[in-house]
């Protein structure tokens, strides 16, 4: 369900797994079918709800939930506590078994007063709800507000809007001259342009082609190209002009209705229609599924400002008794597996870096930003190797391990090549060895003993005393992760156990990542601490003299610089230049030539931001492996320019990784640990990273360390007309989040 649910937002409520909008590429996961239950999700909807519903006077905004129960059927008592706490959504009993009519015109009552008479017979027939009707869900959402800046009434009159290229028909259209944001897609061919509502809370959006170039509406190649993370890079504040506009826009009202049955069955949530369907953790019996998804939307759009309303109903009805089956797992399934190597699981943590890096970018635009990806990937997977079930497939996925490379081509720095595979991962996910035996044998690859440089990596466990963790699980994680045991006093001395746990990283980082975990970060519920460390220090194979390095001017963007002491050296290098996208990328070996960096650097400044933009939107693990392979590379004579750097970056990864997929691991109620302990009460409540790099004429020197702790002048004049079809939608501007979404072919 939490993977296919994308409604008109605020409308889905009672099951949509987007609590709040994230940049970047949703990432696909497998989901726990009892995902309703996560509490980070449904602690967003609570926060996003008291935000829609907090009293204003200026305009009317709320959203309003309610649950419809037969009276005689029982309902999981945390089910309603939940529905309560995080929804506002009382139980109502009424009686579908012996007067199914009157619960329908109850229901309908209630929504039409909740949306201000806009929404009517939402359960618009009396065959919609019958005796076997269990349970029925609701949510209305009612929207009025004036423009910020409005039309004149008397500036409205009669004129075309182009149905197509040959069929109009006359509407009231508006027209104003005001300056608004606006985006100009040339390649597109159309604008859109952001009508904010008073106190700009809320806005409209409105996509509009240049010009009816299809057969139809205009809209196609709008519609065929149109994605969430297009749709999120539009509607940035940051990539819209203000500009004075001649706004032509038709006054329009619109009342949509579905039955939205078929069509989320037909995006992947098929189970939950089907007698078989499980929703255990809301009726005790298990025996309801869903038999419809009605939703009514309503909007009005006028002079003043719009009016809009939108209710959903889900429906579970009582379904026949189920034949139980066996359900059994085992510490290790690796069948459908192949066989994991250091190649393929590069495979698996590179892809994760690329995900990971486009998520801090996300809160981190024109900042610094510095991490491990292989220290957060093995503290992870030593967690990893403790989860069961859904929590299991959720890291599995966030962390690439149902990947392996179609080809693992290397050269001599060993970079697996070619378009990661999915495969299919066993039942349990959770033991897979040859995962875990992939992570032993790179571990022992990075810790092999050299003189020329230092290179290591470690991991340690830290166990409350007293708490029971499964001598198989110890047993493997010091097997596979050489994570032996620790054990401490959390429950009297977490204090004293921080202080021991943060000098263990001091001495393996070489004092350079310090106070990892910081004051507070323990206390007497933290029964277990996964560490990993990792330190390098190595020398570049063609040093850069300290007579050379000067101080030069660093372009932070298109008009802002700052002194630097910039580091020079000529010298052959492996050098790629990607003339479409405008960058070159250089390979710096460090000396054995066991390691690299990699730099990418933008032929200039392009963007307003960082010159970055183009080659961090299109960078992907198949191009960053077809990039830096050898046989795409070319030996050339550099001049190479590189500024001494020092950076320090510190990151509490749980948001960012729960927001990647990994959300049961975080929640008390879903977590499932029993591969580490039988106790059942195991979560992360942390996962804290630190990392350290400092470039100098030398060479380079970094660490990092993870925690996982298991608790925003005139201009031209532009002509906006909207006088032929348009998509639309309207947006929370704090939360970011859109409440109501449309296309307008006819007025």
């Amino acid at each position: 369900m939490a993977e296919v649910l994308h409604f008109v937002p605020g409308a889905g409520a009672e099951g949509s797994s987007v609590a709040r909008p994230c940049r970047g590429k949703p990432k696909r996961r497998k989901m726990d079918p009892e995902y309703q239950q996560t509490e980070d999700i449904h602690s967003g909807f609570k926060e996003l709800l008291a935000a829609i519903n907090k009293p204003r006077s200026t305009y009317s905004l709320r959203s309003a939930n309610r649950i419809y129960i037969e009276k005689t059927f029982p309902l999981v008592p945390t089910y309603i506590q939940l529905s309560k706490k995080y929804y506002k959504a009382e139980p109502q009993k009424v009686s579908f078994k012996s007067a199914p009519e009157q619960a329908r015109k109850e229901i309908n009552a209630w929504v039409e007063t909740q949306t201000e008479g806009k929404i009517k017979d939402l359960l618009s027939s009396p065959q919609t709800v019958d005796s076997l009707t269990r349970l029925i869900l609701v949510n209305a959402i009612y929207f009025k507000a004036d423009w910020e800046e409005k039309f004149q009434a008397n500036n409205t009159n009669t004129q075309p809007f182009r149905l197509s290229k040959k069929i109009t028909k006359p509407v009231e259209m508006m027209h104003m001259r005001a300056t608004f944001p606006v985006l100009i897609m040339e390649k597109m061919n159309f604008k859109m342009i952001e009508l904010p509502y008073v106190k700009r809370e809320l806005s409209m959006f409105i996509l509009l082609p240049d010009d009816i170039r299809d057969s139809t509406t205009g809209l196609e190649q709008l519609e065929r190209e149109l994605t969430y993370e297009k749709l999120s890079e539009w509607t940035d504040s940051k990539k819209k002009t203000e500009t004075l506009v001649d706004l032509h826009l038709p006054k329009f009202k619109m009342e949509e209705k579905y039955d939205l049955g078929d069509n989320l069955i037909n995006m992947g949530m098929r189970t939950a229609f089907r007698h078989d369907a499980d929703f255990s953790a809301m009726v005790a019996k298990g025996d309801v599924h869903i038999s419809k998804v009605l939703h009514k939307s309503f909007v009005a759009v006028d002079e003043k400002g719009t009016e809009a309303a939108a209710a959903t109903a889900y429906s579970l009805f009582h379904k026949p008794p189920q034949i139980p089956t066996e359900d059994r797992s085992s510490l290790f399934s690796p069948s459908g597996f192949q066989a994991a190597s250091m190649e393929s699981l590069s495979v698996s943590t590179n892809s994760f870096t690329l995900d990971l890096y486009k998520k801090l970018n996300e809160t981190s635009k024109g900042q610094n930003i510095f991490f491990s990806p292989w220290s957060i990937a093995t503290a992870l997977a030593m967690v990893y190797l403790g989860a069961k079930g859904d929590t299991a497939t959720q890291m599995a996925e966030v962390l690439h391990f149902n990947q392996t490379a179609v080809e693992e081509g290397s050269s001599e720095t060993a970079r697996p090549l070619g378009k990661p595979k999915k495969r299919k991962m066993d039942s349990e996910h959770n033991q897979a060895e040859n995962i875990h035996s992939a992570f032993k044998e790179l571990l022992s690859a990075i810790n092999k003993p050299r003189s020329t440089y230092l290179l290591k990596s470690a991991n340690q466990l830290h166990e409350e005393k007293t708490y029971p963790l499964l001598p198989r699980f110890l047993q493997l994680i010091t097997n596979y992760y050489n994570a032996k045991p620790q054990a401490v006093n959390f429950k009297t001395a977490a204090e004293q156990a921080r202080v021991l746990i943060n000098s263990w990283v001091e001495n393996e980082t070489e004092r350079k990542i310090q106070d990892l975990l910081p004051a507070g970060s323990l206390n007497s519920r933290t029964v277990l601490v996964l560490v990993n460390v990792i330190y390098f220090k190595g020398n570049w194979k063609k040093k850069f003299l300290e007579e050379n390095t000067s101080e030069m001017p660093f372009r932070l963007s298109k008009t802002k610089t700052k002194p630097v002491q910039m580091m020079f050296l000529r010298h052959t290098f492996l050098i790629l230049h990607e003339t479409t996208m405008k960058f070159k990328i250089i390979e710096l070996p460090y000396v054995e030539n066991e390691l690299s960096m990699f730099v990418f650097l933008p032929d200039d400044i392009n963007d307003n931001t960082t010159g970055l933009e183009l080659v961090e939107r299109e960078l992907t693990y198949e191009k960053l492996a077809e990039w830096t392979k050898s046989a795409s590379m070319t030996k050339a004579e550099v001049d190479l320019y590189l500024p001494k750097l020092k950076l320090e970056e510190n990151y509490d990864l749980k948001s960012t990784l729960s927001s990647m997929g990994i959300r049961n691991a975080f929640d008390p109620t879903q977590a499932d640990f029993t591969g580490m302990s039988a106790k059942k009460d195991l979560f992360i409540s942390k996962v804290i990273h630190k990392a350290f790099v400092e470039v100098t004429e030398e060479g380079t020197e970094a660490a990092a360390a993870t925690g996982v702790l298991v608790l925003r002048s005139k201009a031209p004049v532009v002509t906006f007309k909207a006088d032929h079809p348009f998509l639309f939608f309207i947006k929370h501007n704090k939360s970011q989040t859109i409440l109501f979404f449309g296309r307008l072919c006819s007025p």
